[in-house]
């Protein structure tokens, strides 16, 4: 199997290239909000119910999880 970027790159820049590739796709939905607080990025999905309420979660902590998962 040929080496890829992903693989051969270190644990830092791999987690770094899922976030980016998870703001992207995310940020393509029009219910979800993507941006930063807090000098991180951030995804802020909205409350069942509640247009004013929303949730939001760190894509840098979404990538460590996804991340340890692929190993």
């Amino acid at each position: 199997m040929p080496e890829t970027i992903y693989s051969s790159a270190s644990i830092i820049d791999r987690r770094m290239m899922l976030e980016d590739a998870l703001a992207a796709a995310l940020d393509r939905d029009d219910n979800l909000r993507v941006g930063w607080a807090d000098g991180e990025r951030m995804v802020w999905v909205p409350a069942r119910g509640d247009g004013d309420v929303s949730y939001g979660f760190s894509l840098w902590d979404i990538a460590c999880e996804m991340e340890a998962r692929l190993k």
